[in-house]
């Protein structure tokens, strides 16, 4: 049991690492939306920032991919495996499972739900990883790459669909990382 707690500790500081990381990215993606939202800018500063949210998507990939040891943090029992992929269109795809990681700390049965050491990719990314791909929408509109849905003007659509769909999955990444301190 002593050996399960010092594992599960470990396991589940690194997850907050993690989350505490995407965090703080989405907080400047926040911050680049809002600049983008404004009609002041030109196509190529908008273009500029996408490019950067696109990076930033990169880093919340890189962070996604955390590991203890050689465990992956955000695999479920799928562990052993990277995860996430970046596709060539952006997207990024998952190949891991979205089950609990349970360690048993204490006589009697394990159950998934109290044992529990992790968040799954769905909890903290949203089902079919929800949170990169929306980010990568706004970036490809950013950068030209795609029409703005629904024909809205490029502002209209980041002040509302591209800010609510930043500030949804911070607070996604924020409730994982409390249910995983709970």
């Amino acid at each position: 049991y002593i050996n399960n707690y010092g594992d599960a500790s470990t396991w589940m500081q690194n997850t907050d690492d993690a989350l505490q990381t995407a965090s703080s990215v989405l907080i400047r993606v926040k911050e680049l939306v809002v600049q983008a939202a404004n009609d002041s800018n030109t196509d190529q500063e908008r273009a500029g920032i996408g490019q950067e949210i696109d990076k930033l998507v990169d880093t919340l990939v890189d962070a996604a991919h955390a590991k203890v040891g050689d465990r992956y943090l955000f695999g479920g029992q799928s562990d052993r495996d990277q995860p996430f992929v970046r596709n060539p269109d952006g997207t990024v795809s998952f190949s891991g499972d979205n089950h609990y990681i349970s360690m048993r700390l204490q006589a009697g049965g394990v159950s998934p739900m109290q044992d529990s050491i992790n968040v799954t990719a769905a909890e903290a990314f949203g089902t079919d990883m929800q949170m990169f791909n929306e980010l990568n929408e706004i970036a490809k509109v950013l950068k030209g790459d795609i029409e703005v849905p629904h024909g809205q003007p490029t502002g209209t659509w980041l002040s509302f669909t591209g800010l609510a769909n930043v500030d949804n999955n911070h607070a996604r990444v924020l409730q994982a990382d409390a249910s995983l301190g709970a």
